[in-house]
């Protein structure tokens, strides 16, 4: 780190040992959050049937068992991949989630603009949601244009300066498209493609706005000591 080299340099002691404190922390906590959000994501779908029905079950604290580990799998052979110095592999795989980001929030784009136009097809007043962009669906294009143009040049700023064409850094630059086509190939060999018109969308199943009453009731759990500083800690 370069903040750790300038305490060197600087001989403050214990600074460089700090910043190496707070770095570390960092990374535990992101790695907490990815672990947590991968693990529930993968639940919720396979609860609601586009996967296997076993990875949508929860233990008896409601923790996803067989998705966590799953996850902290895939972590596990990243890390490898750096301790037996496959770098090939690792690279991948860092391009594998990065740019698959850069997917997601297409998609997230795409469908937060085919839900507005299905909640004013429905006769419903955008006024009604909890949160308004500011800049409507705008906003969606715009980053539908940006992520498209970063993920079509992230793999091509060498060949663009000069470099050679190898097949094997195309294939590391771009493997997250191989990848989406094959997971979106396989959706809709085993669920199909289908599409709905705006007025048939289902914008109430699994609202929480709607069902808030119901999910309270069923979450209800008797406050303890404990959950009170869980509560605050967390």
């Amino acid at each position: 780190s370069p903040f750790v080299a300038v305490m060197q340099k600087a001989k403050v002691w214990g600074a460089d040992h700090f910043i190496n404190f707070i770095g570390f922390i960092a990374v535990l906590s992101a790695g907490n959050s990815s672990m947590y959000a991968s693990s529930r994501t993968m639940m919720a779908l396979c609860k609601k049937g586009n996967g296997p029905a076993m990875l949508g079950k929860v233990n008896a604290n409601g923790i996803p068992v067989v998705p966590l580990l799953i996850s902290a799998t895939f972590g596990l052979v990243t890390i490898m991949t750096l301790v037996f110095k496959v770098e090939a592999v690792f690279e991948w795989l860092v391009n594998l989630v990065g740019n698959l980001i850069g997917i997601d929030w297409t998609i997230i784009s795409i469908a937060h603009i085919y839900f507005r136009r299905a909640y004013l097809a429905q006769g419903k007043k955008l006024e009604d949601l909890p949160y308004l962009s500011p800049i409507g669906i705008i906003g969606d294009y715009v980053a539908i244009v940006f992520n498209v143009t970063i993920l079509i040049f992230a793999g091509l700023t060498g060949y663009i300066q000069g470099s050679p064409f190898v097949l094997k850094d195309f294939l590391a630059n771009y493997v997250y498209v191989i990848s989406f086509l094959i997971l979106y190939g396989m959706g809709i060999f085993f669920y199909g493609y289908k599409t709905n018109e705006p007025v048939e969308v289902d914008l109430d199943s699994g609202n929480f706005m709607i069902h808030e009453k119901d999910y309270e009731e069923e979450n209800a759990k008797p406050e303890t000591a404990y959950s009170r500083i869980i509560q605050v800690i967390a």
